[in-house]
């Protein structure tokens, strides 16, 4: 006998994703006024996810900054970039500077909202579509074509 206990009511997700251009700043290399420097030259030559790529082109010989494209469902793993992307009042092209410590290293980031993308639960919905789709492809494909999977190749894989 199996028993279910229902504790709440069936309901979507219904946060929104973002989509968000960063660049990433270790403090021991780059500190506040470093970072508050990028932030100005940012907002000077046009504050969108190009201008971070470009002004990145400065420290791209650096290990200590990052700089990339995201998306993010319902939350990015920073507490304090959480705190103000996901807000109901954000809109793309929204952008700020944000200090946070992460295992005792303290970083800065400078960020843009590009996009604030459809609901989690389409997401996670169109996702597992793919998915199913792209298995009955590969269903179809195998009685046609021959498949051989190299397993020390796909154990290169990191995921």
């Amino acid at each position: 006998v199996t028993v279910y206990f229902l504790v709440s009511e069936a309901a979507r997700a219904e946060g929104t994703t973002r989509t968000f251009t960063y660049m990433l700043m270790e403090d021991e290399v780059y500190n506040l006024s470093s970072a508050q420097a990028a932030l100005e030259a940012f907002e000077n030559n046009g504050a969108n996810a190009e201008t971070i790529f470009a002004l990145a082109e400065e420290y791209k010989n650096n290990a200590a900054c990052q700089t990339m494209s995201e998306v993010a469902i319902g939350q990015t793993g920073v507490d304090e970039l959480d705190a103000w992307m996901f807000t109901d009042d954000r809109k793309a092209g929204d952008y700020t500077l944000i200090s946070y410590t992460y295992d005792d290293v303290k970083f800065h980031v400078l960020v843009v909202i590009d996009e604030i993308g459809p609901a989690e639960w389409y997401i996670e919905c169109r996702d597992a579509q793919v998915s199913d789709e792209m298995a009955d492809w590969y269903d179809e494909a195998t009685k046609t074509y021959a498949v051989t999977v190299n397993d020390s190749v796909v154990n290169k894989v990191k995921l």
